[in-house]
């Protein structure tokens, strides 16, 4: 395998909701509705137009886009999708980086970003923060 083909990142699906959609209750938030069968408590406010699985071929750059401001426009038109809000991503991913990738949202803090383990298979992962600005795509941060 050549060093491009060992950096690729597959992302097979995706929920985004709005607030705090992976616990059973928040301190500063109201109670959560029953979980979906994955544990996820709030509704699916992904774009449904945004292709999966979706693949990144050059996964160990940074700022290498996973997802694009096209793509996300639709988030644009929500209410919610403003700065102080609180969002949580959840991801099905698969990588063939031999190190961790961390992606998250451009403009938001590190700390609302995912980090796909090396080699992961189907693994599921989730981030949950405050949005710093209105993000526009989702990006590699670190590889």
């Amino acid at each position: 395998a050549t060093a491009a083909e060992d950096a690729s990142l597959a992302v097979t699906k995706v929920k985004l909701g709005h607030g705090v959609c992976n616990l059973e209750r928040a301190p500063s938030l109201p109670p959560t509705p029953a979980p979906t069968a994955d544990g996820f408590r709030c509704p699916n406010a992904w774009p449904p137009a945004v292709a999966l699985p979706q693949t990144v071929a050059d996964a160990d750059s940074a700022g290498a886009e996973v997802f694009s401001e096209a793509e996300l426009g639709p988030l644009a038109g929500l209410a919610t999708w403003a700065v102080g809000e609180v969002w949580t991503l959840q991801m099905v991913v698969s990588s063939t980086c031999p190190g961790p990738v961390v992606i998250g949202w451009t403009g938001a803090p590190d700390a609302f970003a995912v980090t796909v383990p090396a080699l992961a298979e189907g693994a599921v992962v989730t981030a949950t923060g405050a949005l710093g600005q209105v993000p526009t795509s989702l990006v590699v941060k670190a590889a």
